[in-house]
């Protein structure tokens, strides 16, 4: 009975919010279509570590999902990262969350300068306060430069030697 009732109440509550007319919704016309390059595996190297990424669609234009794990050498899992991606009405901008395995929690922005992924995030929990970074495709290959201070230039992070990850086979 109470199983039922829940079902009743969640079908008028999906009528209800479809009924609405859409001026706040999270869709707004393909926005997060700069972030579909990202979808795939990508593996990146650093000195002593490697990095993979993997973004997917969760809700196909509305909410991409974001995973790294980075090991060390030895193959040992060192730091791993879960967050989303998705448009934001009410600020009309591309928001970020991202929790650490340790429970740090970034909390961002990301925008497009005619291709390359500018991201500003504050962190809580962590080692760092917060960051600015940018992700451009180059050819077949993602670099990703970062500063962990959010008071960075442009000029800073540009400055910064890429992680260069290319699609997983």
């Amino acid at each position: 009975m109470l199983g039922t009732l829940l079902l009743i109440g969640l079908a008028v509550g999906t009528h209800e919010l479809l009924a609405q007319d859409g001026s706040q919704s999270v869709i707004e016309a393909g926005r997060l279509s700069v972030l579909a390059p990202l979808e795939g595996h990508w593996v990146g190297r650093g000195d002593g570590f490697s990095s993979t990424l993997v973004y997917e669609w969760v809700l196909p234009g509305v909410l991409l999902r974001a995973r790294n794990e980075v090991r060390n050498d030895a193959g040992a899992l060192i730091a791993q990262y879960e967050g989303h991606y998705v448009w934001d009405p009410t600020e009309s901008r591309i928001v970020f969350w991202t929790v650490g395995r340790n429970g740090e929690l970034h909390r961002g922005t990301v925008v497009s300068r005619e291709g390359p992924l500018w991201h500003e995030a504050t962190v809580a929990g962590g080692r760092v306060n917060g960051y600015r970074s940018v992700v451009s495709l180059v050819g077949p290959e993602l670099h990703y430069r970062a500063r962990y201070e959010s008071s960075a230039s442009d000029a800073a992070v540009l400055a910064t030697a890429p992680l260069i990850y290319r699609r997983a086979q």
